[in-house]
C-alpha cells in the first residue's frame, strides 16, 4: 500500500520540478500505461483511498481522488452505460478543463468514444454561432493513453460497458507565476 503512495507522489514531484508541463506529460506516457495496466498499484492506490477517514462524505460523483497536491490532481474516472444502452449519448457537455493538462489511460472496461477540438477554437464566434473545429474522434480504449491540452474542448460518449480511466491532470505552466501574473493590477492611459 505504500508502494502505490509512493509512485503518486514521484508523480507529482515530477510536476513541480519541472517547469515545462507538456514535456513531463510527454515523459511520463510510457509509466503512466504501465500504471494503467498495474493491478497491484490499483488495487492498493483505490483501498488506500477508500480508507480515508470522510471519503464517502464526497462520494456523489464518479471519481476516486488518488492524490491531489497543488495543481496536481490523479483521479480514477468511472464511465457507466446508459441504463437503456442508448448510444451516441453524451457523458457531459462539450467542456474543457481551463488551463488543465490532462493525460488519461483506460484501466478496466471497453473504453469509449470520444471527439477532440481544436485547441481554442470554441473562441470563434460569429454572431450567436460557436465555430469549433474537430481535432479528432477516436475511440479510447486501453492500447494507449490520451492527451489533452488546456482549453481543448472535448466531449466524450457513455460507453457500452462500464469503463474505468486513470487520469493526472496539472496547470499548464507554474501556477505560482500564473496567479500573480493574473491578479496583477490593470493599468489604464
Amino acid at each position: 500500500t505504500m508502494q502505490a503512495k509512493l509512485i503518486l507522489k514521484e508523480i507529482s514531484k515530477n510536476f513541480h520540478d519541472n517547469k515545462d508541463k507538456y514535456s513531463v506529460h510527454r515523459k511520463l506516457t510510457g509509466h503512466f500505461e504501465q500504471l494503467c495496466q498495474d493491478k497491484n498499484f490499483l488495487h492498493d492506490a483505490i483501498r488506500d483511498c477508500l480508507s480515508k477517514k470522510n471519503f464517502f462524505n464526497n462520494a456523489n460523483n464518479l471519481f476516486f481522488y488518488l492524490l491531489i497536491e497543488g495543481d496536481v490532481i490523479i483521479a480514477i474516472n468511472l464511465f457507466p452505460p446508459i441504463y437503456d444502452k442508448t448510444k451516441d449519448i453524451t457523458v457531459d457537455n462539450i467542456h474543457h478543463h481551463g488551463w488543465r493538462l490532462l493525460t488519461t489511460g483506460v484501466i478496466s472496461g471497453n473504453g469509449y468514444e470520444s471527439i477532440n477540438f481544436k485547441r481554442k477554437s470554441h473562441e470563434d464566434i460569429e454572431g450567436s454561432k460557436v465555430k469549433i473545429k474537430i481535432d479528432k474522434i477516436f475511440e479510447h480504449t486501453n492500447s494507449c493513453s490520451q492527451f489533452i491540452d488546456s482549453e481543448q474542448p472535448h466531449v466524450v460518449f457513455h460507453p457500452e460497458t462500464t469503463t474505468a480511466t486513470l487520469a493526472i491532470w496539472s496547470a499548464d505552466r507554474d501556477l505560482i507565476l500564473f496567479l500573480i501574473h493574473i491578479s496583477e493590477p490593470t493599468r489604464l492611459g
